[in-house]
């Protein structure tokens, strides 16, 4: 669903999440249709296979109990990311262009 061109940034920003939450769940619908389904598993277009795989990670929390921060510290890395969150807007927080963080 297209959103207006003169839409604001934040609020095009929470439109596209509302409609990937969507996606996300009908795919999710049809994801479990194909696996329930063997028989039905070729579309038109698209074949569909279900491949097993098996990943393997690090307990950290588990490792740090058993090993100690000491032995692990070295080979902890850090990555520093930026979180966008959005947060319904008040009147008067529409008034001055700030938005209480406490929300």
């Amino acid at each position: 669903m297209p959103t207006p061109s003169n839409q604001h940034p934040a609020d095009a920003l929470a439109e596209v999440r509302h409609q990937i939450k969507a996606l996300e769940a009908r795919e999710g619908e049809l994801r479990q249709h194909l696996i329930d389904n063997p028989d039905d598993r070729i579309g038109d277009t698209w074949g569909m296979r279900v491949e097993s795989f098996t990943h393997r990670r690090l307990d950290l929390d588990a490792a740090l109990m058993r090993l100690g921060l000491d032995l692990l510290e070295p080979y902890l890395v850090e990555k520093e990311f930026a979180v966008v969150r959005l947060a319904r807007v008040r009147e008067e927080e529409r008034k001055t262009h700030a938005i209480n963080p406490e929300v």
